[in-house]
């Protein structure tokens, strides 16, 4: 009803670029980066069993191996421009490390970012949330590679299945 719907509507008149007076919020974006999850060589479990990990925001069990990359952007002040199937390609850079010649990659860590209107906008990378991140593991144990290198990711968003479907294959090389 028109009632439940003006609790999401927002007064004033806010014109900034990318706005979008009448929402909160205005847009909802997951981001992904590569990481290493501390305890995925200790996991017991069948290819076919294989499922994400959620951790909390703060986590010290994953690390990150390279810089993020926006995976998806859906933008509540045009729908129809949002949520369609998504085909994408990334290419991860994963630098070389003083301590180290190689690292373990587990899968891909995502997590949510939420902006609310040109002001505010509410991270969970890092911060105190009650949002988590969700690591999709790629194999049932880690990979062990040399840095530095890259990890190339082709993802597959298909937002009108039920439940929603994501496919993820990566690659990884020396760079």
């Amino acid at each position: 009803s028109m009632m439940r719907c003006k609790r999401f509507l927002k007064n004033g008149s806010s014109t900034g670029a990318g706005s979008c007076p009448q929402m909160i919020p205005a847009r909802v974006q997951t981001y992904i980066a590569p990481v290493s999850y501390a305890y995925h060589p200790l996991l017991k479990v069948k290819p076919e069993n294989l499922r994400p990990v959620r951790l909390d925001s703060e986590s010290k069990e994953i690390s990150f191996l390279s810089e993020p990359a926006l995976l998806e952007d859906f933008d509540y002040c045009s729908p129809s421009g949002s949520g369609g199937e998504e085909n994408k390609q990334f290419v991860f850079k994963l630098p070389a490390q003083a301590t180290s010649s190689a690292t373990m990659f587990s899968g891909f860590a995502m997590w949510c970012r939420v902006i609310m209107d040109d002001v505010d906008i509410i991270e969970v990378r890092g911060t105190r949330s009650h949002w988590t991140y969700v690591v999709a593991l790629m194999d049932t144990k880690p990979t062990s590679v040399k840095v530095p290198s890259e990890i190339r990711l082709t993802s597959r968003i298909q937002p009108f299945a039920d439940p929603v479907q994501y496919t993820f294959e990566a690659d990884v090389t020396p760079a």
